[in-house]
């Protein structure tokens, strides 16, 4: 809250536009990077030259980050007027990624509440210095989607769930797999395996290269224990990642605002710019610039004394 009772200098009108959620806008995103999977699905069966599979794979994990955002989004209940609306679409989309839809909300919610603390069960890049530190920073880095398969559907649980929901837990895990096996014998029995490596398997995996740099991005240079503006990042990025990444590159306005849909996260943006640019908060023009960065760096370091030790480039603000 500013001098001028508006949150963080937001005025109120902007932020009642903002916190506005267009079902209409979102069932047209779906179905239009569904539309894409499809087409790219489409090419990648008919070429035969496994060079251009892998960039067309490779672009198609791009397209399919966007649904894991949305999904990020239906763990807020952003998406649509009703909570239902929005756990209905997160299972259907969770289902896709192999992966249970309460349990990362579940931790995200917690990061949200713990940002950058001991408590902050995302905070994967940040710790004492070890081997183990560094090989989850980089295998998140590059395999984010495979390792939250065991992540989210067996570790996280048996380590944040209590014994009741432990069972609900593994009930909602066996029915997963039930539907999946299902689903594959289906594949099987028409011959179709093929198909769902190629369009389905592959890409998901692809798609683990995009959000794992976009989740290294941020939280990337950050303060341990740090105020709310500088916990988070903000990459300005270019039109078409804000639109196919449903606006959460703007990061440092989700975690300030975590209630405003992320399409509408790029409306704040303008009135905060100032504030940020104050505070030295973490701006950045484009994810280029963090990714190279992120790699030569690797994870954030805390000494044996509890002392962070950030490696910091210059912020661009």
């Amino acid at each position: 809250m500013n001098n001028n009772g508006y949150p963080w200098g937001v005025p109120q009108a902007v932020l009642q536009r903002a916190y506005q959620k267009s079902s209409l806008y979102v069932i047209t995103k779906l179905c239009f990077l569904f539309f894409i999977w499809y087409c790219l699905g489409f090419c990648i069966l008919k070429t035969h030259s496994i060079g251009l599979k892998i960039i067309m794979w490779f672009f198609l994990g791009y397209f399919i980050n966007g649904l894991v955002q949305l999904v990020h989004d239906s763990w807020h209940h952003t998406l649509f007027p009703k909570r239902w609306q929005n756990r209905l679409l997160g299972h259907l989309l969770s289902f896709l990624f192999f992966v249970l839809y309460h349990p990362p909300r579940h931790g995200h919610l917690l990061h949200h509440r713990y940002n950058r603390t001991e408590r902050d069960p995302d905070a994967y890049n940040t710790g004492k210095r070890s081997w183990d530190l560094v090989l989850l920073y980089y295998g998140f880095f590059l395999l984010g989607v495979p390792l939250a398969i065991i992540h989210f559907n067996v570790l996280y649980p048996l380590q944040f769930y209590k014994r009741h929901q432990l069972r609900k837990h593994f009930l909602q895990l066996g029915f997963l797999i039930l539907v999946q096996v299902f689903v594959w014998i289906i594949l099987v029995q028409k011959n179709m395996t093929h198909l769902a490596y190629q369009t389905w398997l592959i890409p998901v995996f692809f798609t683990s290269i995009w959000n794992g740099m976009k989740s290294v991005a941020d939280h990337f240079q950050n303060d341990w224990q740090g105020s709310p503006l500088k916990t988070a990042t903000t990459v300005i990025s270019n039109p078409l990642t804000t639109f196919f990444w449903n606006g959460l590159n703007y990061h440092l306005e989700h975690h300030l605002f975590p209630g405003v849909p992320g399409y509408n996260l790029p409306l704040l943006h303008p009135h905060l710019k100032e504030l940020f640019q104050q505070n030295r908060s973490s701006l950045f023009s484009s994810y280029y610039k963090i990714w190279w960065r992120a790699l030569i760096r690797g994870p954030e370091v805390i000494d044996r004394e509890g002392k962070f030790n950030p490696f910091k480039f210059q912020n661009e603000n």
